[in-house]
């Protein structure tokens, strides 16, 4: 598995993609933890965009007169 994020600088990969059940905390150092008792004092944000980070068709697109590419992932 690797991604690439064009909005951040950096490259990363994984053998495979972790557990869903797996809980991660952010810890004021700005690291993710796996165990609450890790976790530093601190304080750290984290915000997503106020757009959708995975959507590529919308079916009123054409209603409004924009272009309604095809689907892609």
């Amino acid at each position: 598995l690797s991604y690439y994020r064009d909005w951040q600088n950096g490259y990363g990969t994984a053998a495979d993609v972790p557990a869903l059940s797996r809980s991660l905390y952010l810890s004021g150092d700005g690291k993710l933890v796996d165990n609450r008792s890790k976790v530093a004092r601190g304080s750290r944000q984290y915000t997503n965009w106020l757009v959708p980070t995975s959507h590529s068709e919308s079916s009123i697109a054409p209603l409004i007169g924009l272009p309604d590419p095809k689907p892609y992932d």
